[in-house]
């Protein structure tokens, strides 16, 4: 699994080698909670490649599908070569969520309780692009409760399960309590808690 915040700035390459552009932001499915596309800010030159017309200012932002992606390194590596590229190309995709406007929601047990706010999500790239996974910094009233282990210069967080979320709007409305996190997280492999 890796991160969703990760894949921000990094390259990305065609599978001929050919430098296509960054990726610019990442689509979320939160209904399924799945990665549909990742947003590939396009380096000048490249557009036509792409099905994308050139821009007199900034550069062009084209939505492809994960499926193409091969790998995630220090690069992403496509399955597609450069002169291909327009077949994996979401033509007037409009992603309803991105990751950039999730980070930084409240995260709001089934009662109201102010749980923290949202700061990541993973992904598992070998089940679809599911998100089974996302990132919460802990409130600092319910560290001691929640049991999180303080470290020194680093805010403390949780991993919750997306199958726990019962609604995200303007907040992430979880359906369970801060006794059924408590729980979640006394049974956690170490990875759960940082």
């Amino acid at each position: 699994m890796i991160e969703l915040s990760d894949l921000y700035g990094k390259e990305v390459l065609s599978s001929n080698a050919k430098l296509i552009g960054v990726v610019e932001d990442v689509a979320l499915d939160l209904a399924n909670w799945k990665v549909p596309a990742i947003g590939i800010k396009i380096n000048k030159g490249n557009e036509l490649y792409l099905n994308k017309k050139k821009k007199l200012v900034g550069q062009q932002v084209a939505m492809v599908k994960v499926e193409a992606v091969r790998s995630i390194s220090d690069m992403v590596t496509l399955n597609v070569e450069m002169e291909n590229m327009g077949n994996t190309v979401l033509e007037d995709y409009k992603a309803q969520n991105t990751l950039e406007d999730q980070v930084g929601k409240r995260v709001l047990d089934k009662s109201g309780r102010e749980i923290g706010t949202v700061k990541d999500f993973q992904i598992d790239m070998e089940s679809s692009w599911s998100i089974p996974m996302f990132e919460v910094v802990v409130d600092k009233v319910l560290v001691d409760e929640l049991k999180v282990k303080k470290k020194i210069g680093v805010k403390p967080t949780i991993k919750l399960r997306t199958s726990d979320v019962k609604n995200v709007a303007d907040v992430f409305l979880l359906g369970i309590d801060v006794g059924g996190i408590k729980d979640y997280l006394s049974k956690k492999p170490a990875s759960r808690v940082d």
